[in-house]
């Protein structure tokens, strides 16, 4: 259950696309996004942001064309996960946990 996890990491479109906003980046870098920390206000406060009208949402910094119809759905989903689990944070990482069971094969 998420409720016995002591912290949670995001490593889907939605956590890297957040980070990217909150950065400001307008040019995506994933060593940028990697490892940030997004406190559920920050994610809460860059859901206003989203509820613009599509146009308006695609000139944000860190909103790239691909995402900006759905970015607004996963924001929701992400946050009421962590409200429902207590999730006070989420550490933002743009390598998949494919690429850490990888690394631990290889040890």
């Amino acid at each position: 259950s998420p409720k016995h996890a002591s912290s949670l990491v995001g490593v889907s479109g939605t956590a890297t696309t957040l980070a990217a906003m909150y950065l400001k980046l307008t040019e995506y870098s994933g060593q940028k996004v990697q490892n940030t920390v997004l406190t559920l206000d920050n994610i809460r406060s860059l859901m206003q942001d989203l509820f613009l009208p599509l146009e308006k949402r695609l000139l944000i910094p860190g909103v790239p064309e691909n995402r900006g119809d759905i970015i607004p759905f996963g924001c929701i989903i992400l946050e009421a996960f962590m409200t429902r689990y207590g999730f006070n944070s989420i550490r933002v990482s743009d390598t998949d946990s494919l690429e850490g069971f990888l690394k631990l094969a290889n040890k």
